[in-house]
């Protein structure tokens, strides 16, 4: 039996050419097909909370906590701005890094009601934080990004929450101990 192909013959007879497939770009030449994988980066997704690091600023695109969207400041200004504000940046202080492993946290505090309810969005600040994790307390604590910082100057914020937040605590019974705090 023959297996060789007349020239600009690409698939022999009662065979169907092969098909391209995502990651696969796929040649014909006059021997026949040759496949080979392409490594194409994955696209771009604007999510909840995705960070963005200019200077010593941080700001984050709009994300919310039980339909709220949180603040930053001393002015309270929703992440996203306002109509009197544009979208407002959080300043990173050099001295809120771990000394060890040269990291920040930006992380959403918040802080509920005697019940354990948001009812709002003040109640949830965006804040730079030493540690990322704090579950009980007065304070919820949610880190949405690491700051990796060299020479006392950031340089990447590493998201940390693709998708909007959903927050409950639990209330102990009376003297057994502090809330516990849920983002899910």
């Amino acid at each position: 039996m023959n297996d060789s192909l007349p020239i600009g013959t690409a698939t022999p007879a009662g065979y169907a050419p092969p098909r391209q497939s995502p990651g696969i770009l796929l040649r014909m030449n006059a021997q026949g097909y040759t496949q080979t994988p392409t490594n194409r980066g994955g696209g771009s997704f604007n999510h909840p909370f995705r960070p963005s690091l200019v200077g010593m600023e941080l700001r984050l695109s709009r994300g919310l906590v039980n339909g709220l969207e949180p603040v930053i400041g001393t002015k309270k200004i929703p992440i996203s701005g306002d109509a009197k504000h544009a979208q407002p940046a959080l300043k990173l202080d050099p001295d809120q890094i771990d000394k060890e492993t040269q990291q920040s946290w930006v992380c959403l505090q918040v802080t509920p009601d005697k019940e354990g309810r948001l009812a709002t969005a003040d109640q949830i600040e965006v804040v730079q934080r030493k540690s990322a994790y704090a579950f009980v307390g007065e304070k919820g604590i949610q880190p949405v990004a690491l700051v990796l910082w060299k020479n006392k100057r950031p340089v990447r914020a590493i998201d940390q929450v693709w998708f909007n937040l959903r927050y409950i605590t639990i209330l102990p019974p009376a003297g057994q101990g502090g809330r516990k705090h849920y983002f899910l």
